[in-house]
């Protein structure tokens, strides 16, 4: 980031905080996350506020404030010139938004339109995270089968990348899957699984 200010070279400077402010808010980070946010602060460039308030939408979702989330999804999504990749991740936070204020329907339908956007993107790893989104979305909206499906699939990447966070949520995600399948010994297996991975 010093490196970018000190070359005068403004826009890669604003994208080096955003890049550390969505690593800070997954480390469950927030007040890092919000001062590399605020140090962004106004740009010239669309793309970088789009992002921006991306990671502003992720880090609502995750403390739990769904409309705050949805909102500032929104607002990225009514940008012009988005890439593929920013509105995959936009949508896929709406859904899980949706989702989890009870409007499970049109979260599911929202994370169909994200998924696709992403298989389009070619990047493995977007194909990823958003089946493990879908897989949440549809356990919440009660569909056991699918969402064990998405799970699963999104585990054998992320296993394959070492990726353990994502790994962990996967097997989470399968062991809730199967318990609302009523397979209770596959859910304490699946549920041992994540502990053991989240223990690494």
């Amino acid at each position: 980031i010093q490196a970018a200010r000190e070359s005068g070279d403004q826009l890669n400077a604003e994208y080096d905080l955003l890049d550390s402010a969505d690593i800070y808010w997954r480390m469950g980070r927030y007040p890092e996350a919000q001062q590399a946010l605020d140090q962004a602060g106004p740009s010239a460039s669309h793309a970088v506020l789009a992002l921006a308030d991306r990671i502003r939408a992720a880090i609502a979702l995750s403390q739990q404030k769904p409309a705050a989330a949805a909102d500032i999804s929104r607002r990225v999504l009514a940008e012009t010139g988005l890439d593929i990749e920013l509105t995959t991740e936009a949508k896929t936070i709406l859904a899980l938004a949706q989702t989890a204020s009870g409007q499970r329907g049109q979260g599911v339908a929202m994370l169909a339109e994200a998924a696709q956007l992403a298989a389009k993107s070619g990047s493995a790893l977007l194909v990823a995270d958003t089946g493990l989104a879908q897989a949440q979305a549809l356990l919440a909206a009660g569909e056991g089968q699918p969402s064990l499906d998405a799970a699963l699939t999104a585990l054998r990447w992320f296993s394959g990348v070492a990726n353990l966070e994502a790994e962990w949520r996967a097997w989470l995600l399968a062991a809730r899957a199967e318990n609302l399948l009523g397979h209770a010994e596959k859910s304490r297996e699946y549920g041992q699984e994540s502990n053991e991975t989240l223990a690494t």
